[in-house]
C-alpha cells in the first residue's frame, strides 16, 4: 500500500467515512428475489452491494446405494463468472478450494 493510500484511508477512518463513501454503521444494499429459476425447484437471487449471486436447488428421488440404505446423495454445482474472480489459469486448485468449502 502507497503512504497516499494509507493516509487516505486513514483520513477517512478519522471521518467515519468507509472507502465507498458509507457511514461507519451503514449497510450495503441488500436485494433478495426468489423463485427466479423456473426450471428449478427453488431458487433465489441476491445482491449484497456489488456482489450478485443466483443459486437454485433440483431435487430428484432416487434409489440409494446399496450400503446406504437410509441415506441420499447430495450434489453440488458451482460456477462462478470469469470477470467475478482474480484467479489465473490455476482452476484446478480453485475447483478443490470451492469444493471444499462447500
Amino acid at each position: 500500500m502507497t503512504l497516499e493510500n494509507y493516509n487516505y484511508i486513514r483520513e477517512l477512518a478519522e471521518k467515519k467515512i468507509r472507502l465507498d463513501q458509507r457511514s461507519e454503521f451503514e449497510g450495503r444494499k441488500i436485494t433478495i428475489k426468489d423463485n427466479v429459476i423456473h426450471l428449478s425447484d427453488g431458487s433465489a437471487y441476491v445482491e449484497i452491494g456489488g456482489t450478485k449471486v443466483m443459486a437454485g436447488v433440483k431435487v430428484l428421488n432416487g434409489t440409494p446405494f446399496p450400503d446406504r440404505q437410509n441415506e441420499g446423495a447430495l450434489v453440488v454445482n458451482f460456477e462462478a463468472s470469469e470477470l467475478a474472480t482474480n484467479y489465473n489459469d490455476d482452476r484446478i486448485n480453485y475447483s478443490i478450494e470451492v469444493g471444499r468449502s462447500i
